[in-house]
């Protein structure tokens, strides 16, 4: 399986923007900020995508083990 991301961002890195998106259209043009990213603030957080991903590996990895 191919796996896409797409992500851009105008501004500055502090006073800017911008958005992440898949292939899949899972995520469409999801806004992401400073503050989302490191204040808590409303909006997507690249490390937040990376840590869904793991935590769906690591569960799919534990349920062979069960199987």
């Amino acid at each position: 399986m191919e796996a896409t991301g797409f992500s851009n961002w105008t501004g500055t890195w502090k006073g800017g923007s911008g958005t992440v998106s898949t292939k899949t259209d899972l995520f469409h043009d999801a806004p992401y900020t400073y503050a989302s990213r490191f204040e808590g603030a409303r909006g997507a957080s690249p490390e937040e995508l990376l840590a869904v991903a793991h935590a769906a590996c690591f569960n799919q990895a534990l349920a062979t083990i069960s199987a």
